[in-house]
């Protein structure tokens, strides 16, 4: 079975080549990352519609409730390099 690693928080950046995902622990305004991974622009298009696929069927069956005008603490972030 394939170990895995909590997180709640993401933080995307790029180069010309790759996109580079952090995947973070946040808990009481500190945090650690977990997990980076490094991936290529065409497989992360594959990834995006792999996860939207995924997310309207989990929608349909299980419906998802966001708090409107909720701004998170920390806000994910895009971090063109």
């Amino acid at each position: 079975m394939a170990k895995g690693v909590y997180a709640n928080w993401m933080r995307v950046g790029h180069t010309n080549e790759e996109f580079c995902l952090d995947f973070a622990t946040l808990y009481g305004g500190h945090g650690i990352v977990a997990a980076r991974i490094f991936v290529t622009s065409s497989l992360l298009k594959r990834m995006i519609g792999t996860l939207e696929k995924n997310l309207k069927s989990y929608e349909v069956k299980l419906g998802i409730k966001v708090k409107e005008g909720v701004e998170p603490k920390v806000k994910m972030g895009f971090t063109p390099k």
